[in-house]
C-alpha cells in the first residue's frame, strides 16, 4: 500500500473519505480489465495464427502443382 503522506491528498479530502474509498485510493493494485472476452479473443488469435498461416502456405504450395 501507498501511505497517506505521499498520496498527495490534502487533509480535508482525507478526512472526508470513507475507509473503503481510502483503501482504493492508497491501493497498489492495478485497475482490472472489465472485458475478459477481448483478451480471450486475442489469446485465441495468437495461438491459432501459426496454424492458419501454415495451412495457407501448404494450400498455396499444393495448388501450384
Amino acid at each position: 500500500m501507498n501511505n497517506v503522506f505521499t498520496s498527495g491528498l490534502p487533509k480535508k479530502e482525507l478526512y472526508q473519505l470513507s475507509v473503503g474509498e481510502l483503501r482504493r485510493e492508497l491501493s497498489n493494485e492495478p485497475p482490472r480489465n472489465k472485458n475478459p472476452y477481448a483478451w480471450m479473443l486475442i489469446a485465441c488469435a495468437t495461438f491459432l495464427s501459426p496454424f492458419v498461416i501454415g495451412l495457407a502456405l501448404a494450400w498455396a504450395f499444393v495448388s501450384m502443382f
